[in-house]
């Protein structure tokens, strides 16, 4: 492992006014900070005065080889990385090491190793209550779910022998379950005593992006339709009605925290993704942003702002984005980021966050995992 951090930005880099979904251009001055071959770019104060409605930055750190998963608390997070330790295990023509759990201290770089096996470790994520640790066991795009403890002790299998998951589907239902959808379409809750629930299998064939609130299921199917499924009796497997599509043409699905609104990635008629935010009435209450890709999508603990990462045609308009919902304004925090494959991770004081952006060096992949630092 790499240890040499390197602090990019120390002083408070204030954010001109940038996008409002995309549309508008960057007020302020760009500096271009060149490590390792990649250029990143930083969007500086302007002379203009600072609006009361956009952010500033504190700075960005850059760690290197760890790919970041999740927050434990403000200076330590839950990562990937390679484990040297072990073998190299074989991946399709070639040969890797596995990648294992470890906590990453932000402030002393220090690691602690939580899992250690001769297999891909990942897409991992605290329980509410940080005690338990939902994550995949994977090789390529089919994977199978475990919980385990913080401390990394008691590891369970939550995913039936013979049954598969993808690797981003599941989230925690509270602070001992979760649930998820199988890639063959059915729907499981799994809790950390070992208890496995079926839910009623939905008539659609494969779903995705499944999550629970107030005896209702929601989920995404094939055809990119969310559906919304009414649950009399989680135990009896019984339901209401016919299951109902509150929106069409949606790829991906990002509920807030208390479950009253969700983010979602939408195909327009030209073909191009829309963020845009929405209630579960079926109806659109703001269009976030617009891009020809838009990964990364996460809310702020207070479900006031989104993160998230676009990919555009213009090469000025990608980057990561912070976007406030009460005023609509965007920030772009770091232009010419490439893709951001996981969601970008907000610290549990919302004053920080985390992303990960996957680089080749050399025909190999490394973890770039950036720590930004929000002055609200």
């Amino acid at each position: 492992m790499k240890k040499n951090k390197t602090i990019i930005l120390s002083l408070i880099l204030i954010m001109g006014v940038a996008f409002t979904a995309c549309s508008r251009g960057v007020r302020g001055e760009r500096t271009n900070l060149i490590r390792d071959g990649k250029t990143i770019t930083v969007i500086e104060d302007s002379k203009d005065e600072q609006r009361k409605d956009e952010l500033s930055l504190i700075g960005i750190e850059k760690h290197e080889d760890i790919r970041f998963m999740d927050w434990l608390d403000g200076d330590t997070i839950l990562v990937t990385k390679d484990n040297t330790e072990l073998g190299k295990i074989p991946v399709e023509d070639s040969k890797a090491y596995p990648k294992n759990l470890y906590y990453y201290s932000l402030d002393s770089e220090k690691i602690r190793k939580i899992t250690s096996e001769s297999y891909f470790h990942g897409f991992a994520s605290f329980s509410p209550d940080k005690k338990h640790i939902f994550f995949k066991k994977h090789l390529e795009e089919t994977a199978k779910g475990y919980i385990i403890d913080a401390d990394g002790k008691n590891e369970i299998e939550i995913t039936a022998r013979e049954h598969y998951i993808g690797v981003y589907n599941g989230r925690w239902l509270d602070n001992e379950s979760v649930i998820y959808s199988t890639i063959s379409g059915d729907i499981f809750v799994a809790d950390i005593n070992k208890n496995l629930s079926e839910i009623e299998k939905p008539s659609t064939g494969y779903i995705y992006d499944v999550f629970k609130s107030q005896g209702k299921i929601y989920y995404i199917t094939g055809e990119r339709d969310l559906k919304v499924l009414d649950l009399r009796d989680m135990d009896d497997k019984s339901t209401s009605g016919d299951n109902t599509t509150l929106y069409s043409d949606v790829s991906r699905m990002f509920p807030s925290a208390d479950n009253s609104k969700a983010a979602l990635i939408k195909i327009n008629e030209d073909g191009k993704l829309q963020l845009v935010v929405v209630d579960f009435e079926g109806s659109t209450q703001k269009v976030i942003a617009e891009g020809s890709d838009i990964t990364g999508i996460s809310w702020s603990p207070d479900q006031s702002m989104l993160a998230y990462c676009i990919m555009s045609e213009n090469d000025a308009k990608s980057g990561i984005y912070i976007s406030r919902l009460d005023s609509g304004k965007s920030s772009q925090v770091l232009a010419n980021m490439e893709f951001v494959p996981d969601p970008i991770g907000w610290s549990p004081s919302g004053k920080k966050i985390a992303a990960t952006q996957i680089d080749i060096v050399e025909g190999e992949y490394r973890n770039i995992t950036y720590i930004i630092g929000i002055k609200d």
